[in-house]
């Protein structure tokens, strides 16, 4: 499971082993008990990758057998939009939950950090 946290801050990506019902079941009872409010809905998310990475390739070729939409956007990024169930006691901020092949996940969890990397540059001036 891809659990992406959207907040304030920006989004965070994680591969998660537990099956999105088992993790949904335990979010929709621990608001129950703790009488919290929870919204939960099908929906659609999307985080960005840059285009340079070389495991986009194979994104692309199992994107379609995944139900995922890869469209370029700003230069140099490519945005990856999945299907899953958006949870959130607030509507600005939650967590979107998506199931993926395992394969697929790590894939997309790979080039996720990979994204997050700034290198550094080859020169210096000093």
């Amino acid at each position: 499971m891809l659990k992406i946290t959207f907040t304030e801050a920006g989004l965070h990506l994680e591969f998660l082993t537990q099956l999105v019902e088992d993790w949904v079941t335990v979010q929709a009872v621990l608001a129950m008990r703790t009488g919290q409010r929870l919204v939960m809905e099908h929906c659609a998310a999307s985080l960005v990758l840059h285009s340079d990475l070389l495991g986009l390739r194979l994104l692309e070729r199992v994107a379609l057998q995944e139900g995922m939409v890869l469209t370029p956007c700003e230069s140099g990024w490519i945005e990856v939009s999945l299907r899953g169930i958006w949870l959130s006691s607030q509507m600005e901020e939650g967590v979107f939950v998506a199931m993926l092949s395992p394969a697929t996940e790590a894939l997309i969890f790979q080039l996720w950090r990979e994204s997050q990397v700034i290198p550094e540059p080859m020169w210096r001036i000093r």
